[in-house]
């Protein structure tokens, strides 16, 4: 649509030319006989063109092309915005993809952890260190940390369902995944002054926030458009006819019986029925909602990076909280087994333990993916490249 109305206003700038062709029978010669009046028909021939050529239109045609240029600049900012969404989003279903087989693996060990220890308490059955109720207990411990690892592995592949889907894939679609060592990812934080300077980024790169402006500018070209109605108008003019009772057989007999002219022809607005002030104060309404909503946008955007700062700030907060947990998690768990080993303990404290251990574990695989995600999504808000890596090496 932008690029046909750009064909439209270059068009404005070039001549116009028709040409038409006629022909027509006329009574011309009358006679009488007998007291009764005859006519004979005579056959007439016609070929004519003219064209015309703006010489000046009150800026129309030029106010026209730049607002075009402004639709179509605009037209394409949102549609690279729009690719960008596009991309955040298949980003975030990787990420779910890549988040879940890491839950997966979690899980799995903490089924093999289960599975060791119920071997351990039948080794420590059959001494008698323990009651066999323990026994019992551990092989219930060992079915819900199965059944755990199952909704894990659902939940895997429904993730690569919803990847596959975002992608154009088939949902059966099982292809190898790059991985991502989410170990690695820096925990730095932001200064500042560097804060400012993303806001800077963000008004600088920002697509949505370059349409927003081209917009403005096609609001402006557009009130020169309507303010040209005020203005006088110029074309240059030519016409060519050609009349004969029989066809023309070549150039000669075109050249008689042929006519033209050409001229300038000026038409000077007086009164159009406030037809052009209807349409300037359209155009100045329309300019004055695009000035606001860029300005609106332009504020929405300050916000968005400050969310998108934030969320990488808790997240990398999250991440630090998460692995003293695990820490600590898996010396309480260490310290239990031994406990439960010389009978100094007890197997439900031993359980808990391991359940500390997994939520720990569970909670620091999800807070680095979050954190990942988290700079994804400040790089797409500041408008730069999606980079899976999250900027990390």
């Amino acid at each position: 649509d932008a690029d046909a109305m750009r064909v439209g206003a270059i068009g404005a700038f070039l001549p116009y030319v028709s040409a038409s062709a006629g022909y027509s029978r006329i009574p011309t010669e009358s006679f009488s006989v007998a007291g009764q009046t005859f006519s004979s028909p005579s056959d007439n021939y016609t070929l004519g063109t003219s064209a015309s050529l703006p010489l000046f239109a009150g800026f129309r045609n030029v106010a026209g092309l730049d607002r075009s240029d402004a639709s179509r600049s605009a037209a394409r900012a949102r549609f690279d915005r729009a690719s960008e969404g596009i991309g955040l989003a298949a980003a975030q279903a990787f990420l779910d993809v890549l988040k879940a087989a890491a839950l997966l693996d979690v899980a799995q060990k903490n089924v093999e952890r289960s599975r060791e220890q119920l071997e351990r308490v039948s080794v420590l059955l059959e001494v008698g260190s323990v009651p066999p109720v323990d026994l019992y207990r551990q092989r219930g411990q060992l079915g819900s940390d199965r059944l755990e690892a199952l909704n894990a592995r659902d939940a895997t592949e429904n993730a690569r369902n919803t990847l596959n889907i975002a992608l154009g894939l088939s949902v059966g679609d099982r292809r190898p995944l790059v991985a991502i060592d989410v170990d690695r990812l820096r925990l730095d934080t932001t200064a500042p002054a560097e804060f400012d300077e993303l806001i800077a980024r963000a008004l600088r790169q920002r697509r949505d926030l370059r349409a927003a402006d081209e917009d403005v500018r096609g609001a402006e070209a557009g009130l020169r458009v309507s303010r040209s109605g005020y203005w006088p108008s110029a074309d240059l003019t030519g016409n060519y006819n050609w009349n004969g009772s029989e066809p023309p057989g070549g150039l000669d007999d075109l050249r008689q019986g042929d006519s033209y002219s050409v001229g300038v022809s000026m038409s000077v607005p007086i009164f159009d029925r406030l037809a052009t002030r209807s349409s300037v104060q359209r155009s100045e309404a329309e300019l004055v909602y695009r000035r606001a909503f860029r300005r609106n946008l332009e504020r929405e955007l300050m916000r968005e990076v400050a969310s998108a700062h934030l969320a990488v700030e808790n997240a990398r907060e999250r991440v630090e909280l998460s692995r003293a947990n695990l820490t600590a998690a898996e010396e309480e768990l260490r310290l239990a087994e031994e406990r439960y080993t010389v009978g100094a303990g007890t197997l439900l404290e031993r359980n808990v333990a391991s359940l500390s251990w997994r939520s720990a574990e569970t909670n620091r695989v999800a807070a680095l993916y979050d954190l990942l995600y988290a700079r994804i999504a400040l790089s797409a808000t500041l408008g730069d490249p999606i980079d899976t890596k999250g900027g990390n090496d």
